[in-house]
């Protein structure tokens, strides 16, 4: 969640301000290389989309990694658009104070109402394409975040030989060098990367790298199968720097933002079940799977596709990233979310990996809880904020072989 000030009831006062006493918004986009403004008069009236996701599969998947999507149309601007770097920016201001007495009564004193201004990035990337519309003048411009240019890196040989000298190395080791790679490319990544089971070492195999991956892996890649072990989602924030969330824990949801008005919500009558199993491959083609919750209903299983642990020989890798310490590690333990659908009217500073809470006026489900997975903010004057998260309530089957091989 974008916040206004690191005190909480602050940002919480803010945030209340910009919904009620809003007098203007501007969408600005600026050109990273000139820092020149593309003129208001240049856009088409509310053709901006901004869609961001941390899973975006009909059933729960770890990693993230997934790139915001930017479109806008432009109308008579002849500059060059395509490879140009980007920055879009809210800018919106409103009233701090709108009575002109301290009650509901005319008084003789006067209370000025103060206007203040907010900006916040909201989205940083690389215009991929700006296609030429029916009428000539118009172009349909989009653009990537970040991951797009971790997607182009490609460390196959790298990894290759990262596997044939250190097969041995530590987590922590590798994951360094995922941030030297990603940096280097100017990309920024948070140091809450790192996690307890870092010490550990892994047990990687040339032979199967080069014939897992056949000469193509990227830092994007590698980056999403890291998380995908601890649970993680990663994201690039609005500043273009990439950082990471996990699912509330089950005994641990108190970051939750309440929405107090929406419209258009749908929600599914379960809450995802907790993970009972995981599974990976490990050795090219062997399986392990590591139990999560003992219970004797139905399970749920996570059947993680994930190339990165299939190139180690030892299978108790995945369990040292599920249970660095002995006990489960966090992400696995989440909360039982439920899926939804919902518009949030002007809330554009919710991002994809917050908590909400909505009341929903129904009687046997009058409040919801569910973390956001996806998020689209459409318009510029009149901004819309459409939020959703889809999962189904058990995932894996029964009938699957889930012992390990």
């Amino acid at each position: 969640m974008y916040m206004f000030s690191e005190n909480k009831a602050e940002d919480l006062e803010i945030k209340k301000k910009l919904l009620e006493n809003t007098i203007s918004r501007n969408i600005q986009i600026v050109f990273t290389d000139t820092k020149s403004i593309l003129p208001n008069e240049n856009i088409v009236f509310d053709s901006l989309e901004l869609t961001n996701s941390i899973c975006d599969d009909s059933t729960l998947r770890f990693g993230g990694c997934i790139s915001s999507q930017l479109t806008f149309s432009t109308i008579n601007f002849k500059e060059q658009l395509v490879g140009r770097e980007i920055k879009v920016y809210i800018k919106q201001s409103y009233l701090d104070n709108v009575y002109p007495s301290k009650d509901l009564y005319p008084s003789g004193e006067l209370y000025p109402c103060k206007v203040v201004d907010k900006s916040a990035c909201i989205f940083t990337g690389t215009i991929d394409s700006a296609k030429r519309q029916q009428n000539k003048t118009i172009k349909e411009v989009t653009a990537y975040d970040n991951f797009y240019l971790a997607g182009k890196i490609n460390i196959y040989t790298w990894f290759f030989g990262f596997a044939t000298y250190s097969p041995n190395a530590t987590i922590k080791v590798l994951k360094e060098c995922v941030i030297d790679m990603c940096e280097e490319k100017g990309l920024i990544v948070d140091s809450n990367f790192y996690g307890s089971e870092d010490d550990k070492k892994l047990s990687l195999s040339a032979t199967i790298v080069k014939e897992v991956y056949n000469g193509k892996l990227t830092v994007l890649n590698l980056l999403q199968d890291l998380c995908e072990c601890s649970a993680k989602f990663a994201f690039c924030d609005g500043e273009g720097s990439i950082k990471f969330k996990k699912l509330p824990q089950e005994k641990d949801v108190t970051d939750v933002y309440t929405v107090g008005y929406y419209t258009d919500l749908n929600f599914e009558d379960y809450t995802v079940a907790k993970i009972t199993k995981a599974r990976f491959k490990y050795n090219k083609d062997k399986t392990y799977t590591e139990n999560i919750v003992t219970t004797s209903g139905k399970q749920n299983y996570y059947d993680g596709d994930n190339k990165f642990i299939s190139c180690n020989t030892e299978k108790t890798l995945v369990s040292k990233f599920i249970r660095p310490s002995g006990a489960v590690y966090g992400g696995w333990m989440f909360y039982e979310y439920r899926p939804f659908s919902v518009n949030l009217f002007d809330r554009w500073w919710l991002e994809p990996g917050d908590t909400i809470q909505l009341n929903t006026g129904v009687e046997d489900t009058p409040i919801i809880t569910s973390t956001i997975f996806n998020r689209t903010l459409s318009g510029t004057v009149g901004l819309t904020v459409q939020v959703s998260t889809e999962s189904s309530e058990y995932q894996g089957d029964d009938d699957k072989q889930w012992a390990t091989t």
